[in-house]
């Protein structure tokens, strides 16, 4: 382990140095300034030169976001001060593939700067009563609703992008409602008995003032139009579909192969709510060098285009760079003197953001998971009593809407349910602390794989316990799917056992196998 820990960094920096190589195909000579403007001469000589960074942004806005969707495009497009070239430029191209709530088909747009500036007294009323007719950048193609379904709809558009805009770098952001894993082949289901429930006063061996984050804000339901499963993301409610994650990852497979002739995308963010999971991660980790996401309900208002894409075009960021500074810029737009925050002040409270170094997750993280697993039922078969603390556990502890828990935080929790067992008892047993090694790899590794993140008000406070924040050193912004629920895990299994996640084996022994063991039905668990 400790020689992938030094190899790890070292072959990741000379990637970083030296590029990550372009596709046979892949044009010689920089673009011009000519090549800015968007006429049909110049769009068929875009192909024979490249920049350095191409956005690809899939905006699945036909649901209650579009407004949203409007609000995002226009500060694209609109001029500030203090964030000039926020759109494409000679660094990069924006391309947009927009589907709102209305039945004008779906537009593929080449985001461009306008003269006008941003008006920062705009407000959501805007947008809803706004119409196409105030984006003002050229719509490259326009798609009939029904003409491909979101997937085709996906794979044409990252295809179309990579090919026809070429550049040194690829980003590429997913946007919409997000909801977390989900598999390819699921139930009708209704995801009603699926949230989790509100966690209880009374504890065991803990108080309440210890582990619980006191979320104070009401997490809103699901309200796509149609029974599903919870979970997947770019949910459009006017054709009732949505993107899962075996899809995602086939399609970003495709691009890599068929495009890039194996070189992966450097950057994919989803600007979605819960979808910086370990599952998404594991899912997409061939196909993607860095992840940026949210594992908690993000601001509706999103990420912040005009920052993110004007540090972009101002300096020369390697992916590396891009995917590390975003947190930063995402707490910086929702501060006082942030346009986000300027729209919603409580968005400083709420938000959760992190980027992923997913080579790192990959060889570094991973090889934990299974150690931490054998551990856990090893500790539990030492003293099955044990099984109802690790009830307590995972009803004191905050879940998201769908039970992901932050998995630092998880750890962090494991071990203060450690630490008082031995002040308990006086000394750790030999299962205890091999669970206690075990928790604090994870740890490692989560720091390792991590570039940076970023979280709001609402999980500190300088009245918090000392218990509270020790726990919140923990936390850092990627969840795992711990339910506390028997019945919930029962139902959900078969759909997770698609996910790559639930794939990976080390002597044996997987991440679940520890869900397994206390899920199961022969010893009591409190949680039905």
């Amino acid at each position: 382990m400790r020689f992938v820990l030094i190899l790890v960094p070292i072959l990741l920096t000379m990637k970083v140095a030296l590029g990550a190589g372009q596709p046979s195909w892949f044009p010689e000579k920089k673009c011009k300034e000519s090549l800015l403007k968007n006429t049909k001469e110049t769009k068929e000589k875009r192909e024979s030169c490249y920049k350095q960074w191409t956005v690809l942004v899939f905006m699945e806005a036909d649901n209650d976001l579009s407004p949203y969707s409007y609000w995002d495009l226009y500060e694209m497009e609109r001029k500030m001060k203090r964030f000039p070239h926020g759109a494409s430029s000679l660094t990069s191209d924006v391309l947009v593939e927009w589907d709102d709530d209305t039945a004008d088909g779906v537009r593929r747009l080449h985001m461009q700067e306008v003269k006008e500036e941003y008006n920062r007294s705009v407000d959501l009323n805007f947008f809803k009563e706004a119409d196409a007719s105030i984006i003002k950048s050229p719509i490259l193609k326009t798609i009939g609703e029904r003409d491909h379904n979101i997937s085709e709809r996906l794979s044409h558009f990252l295809k179309w992008g990579v090919k026809k805009y070429p550049s040194k770098n690829y980003m590429v952001v997913i946007w919409g409602h997000g909801e977390g894993y989900i598999g390819k082949k699921t139930s009708p289901d209704s995801t009603a008995d699926l949230f989790p429930t509100p966690a209880e006063s009374n504890s065991l061996f803990l108080s309440e003032g210890d582990l619980s984050l006191n979320f104070d804000y009401d997490i809103p339901q699901s309200t796509f139009p149609s029974p599903k499963p919870f979970g997947g993301v770019a949910l459009d409610y006017s054709e009732l579909e949505y993107l899962d994650l075996p899809t995602i990852s086939k399609i970003l497979g495709e691009v890599r192969d068929e495009v890039l002739e194996g070189e992966k995308l450097d950057l994919l963010a989803f600007d979605a709510c819960l979808m910086q999971s370990l599952e998404v991660a594991i899912e997409v980790k061939d196909s993607v060098e860095f992840l940026v996401g949210s594992d908690q309900i993000q601001n509706y208002l999103g990420l912040p285009y005009k920052m993110i894409l004007s540090k972009l075009n101002s300096t020369t960021l390697s992916p590396y760079e891009l995917a590390g500074e975003i947190p930063t810029i995402v707490e910086e737009s929702f501060g006082k003197t942030g346009y986000q925050g300027n729209v919603d002040p409580e968005g400083i409270r709420t938000f959760t953001v992190s980027s992923i170094n997913l080579t790192e997750m990959e060889f570094i993280l991973l090889p934990t998971l299974s150690d931490f697993s054998k551990a856990m039922i090893d500790y539990i078969d030492e003293k099955p009593i044990r099984k109802l603390e690790l009830g307590f556990i995972l009803e004191k502890t905050p879940s998201f809407q769908g039970e992901g828990r932050d998995l630092g935080l998880f750890m962090g929790s494991i071990l203060m349910l450690l630490h008082e067992e031995a002040d308990r008892n006086g000394l750790s047993s030999r299962a205890s602390t091999r669970l206690r090694r075990a928790a604090n790899d994870i740890l490692q590794g989560i720091n390792r794989a991590t570039m940076n993140y970023a979280y709001g008000t609402m999980y500190y406070s300088r009245q918090d316990s000392q218990n509270k924040n020790y726990l919140l050193g923990f936390f850092k912004g990627l969840s795992v799917w711990v339910p506390k629920s028997s019945n919930t895990y029962k139902i959900r299994r078969d759909e997770f056992e698609q996910s790559a996640l639930f794939k990976i084996s080390h002597k044996g022994v997987k991440w679940q196998d520890w869900l397994d063991k206390i899920h199961s039905d022969d010893s009591p668990f409190p949680f039905k």
